[in-house]
């Protein structure tokens, strides 16, 4: 693999399950099969490129790697230019690396567990990665202003499907999204 290539893993990480939701959002609802493949095969790709990271981790570093920077929002004022003021910071350490792998295999057993999920499977697995995205991303970002709206951006859908989804008999008495 290209040495420039690794920073824009964990770029791809986000943005495959973004991107997944994004293509599920036109898909149409009772095209089950359409949805369940696509869930699987983005699911199967992001396991795949966690693994990778894992793999290709150096332990022996004590650094953080595969880090990129990209500069998003300039601030300027008094303190200066303001260059560095919000920029999406992406990197891993060993903890990540082995919550990113973790993560990449409870998205695609999930995925496979949720195969019989009958009722709205379309807006089931569109929540689903919008979620994985933001845990992704709380676990490879290094800027604070990220983190929390990668932390929030997982706490909606998480909400969502829990309502939705992932209710007992006991749960209903809670939940007052279900009917």
């Amino acid at each position: 693999v290209l040495e420039g290539m690794d920073s824009f893993v964990l770029l791809c990480l986000l943005g495959l399950p973004m991107l997944g939701a994004i293509i599920l959002l036109f898909v149409p609802a009772d095209a089950l099969k359409v949805v369940k493949v696509v869930a699987v095969t983005v699911s199967f790709v992001v396991a795949v490129l966690a693994i990778y990271i894992f793999v290709s981790f150096d332990e022996t570093a004590g650094a953080v790697q595969f880090q990129k920077i990209y500069r998003w929002l300039p601030l300027p004022g008094p303190w200066g230019a303001g260059d560095d003021a919000i920029t999406l910071s992406l990197g891993i350490d060993g903890v990540g690396a082995t919550m990113v792998l973790l993560t990449g295999i409870v998205m695609l057993t999930g995925t496979l567990i949720s195969w019989n999920v009958s009722e709205a499977t379309k807006d089931f697995f569109i929540l689903y990665f919008v979620l994985l995205a933001g845990v992704f991303g709380v676990f490879i970002t290094f800027d604070l202003f990220f983190f929390f709206l990668f932390y929030e951006l997982s706490v909606l859908p998480m909400y969502l499907l829990i309502g939705k989804w992932g209710s007992t008999s006991q749960f209903k008495g809670f939940a007052r999204t279900k009917e």
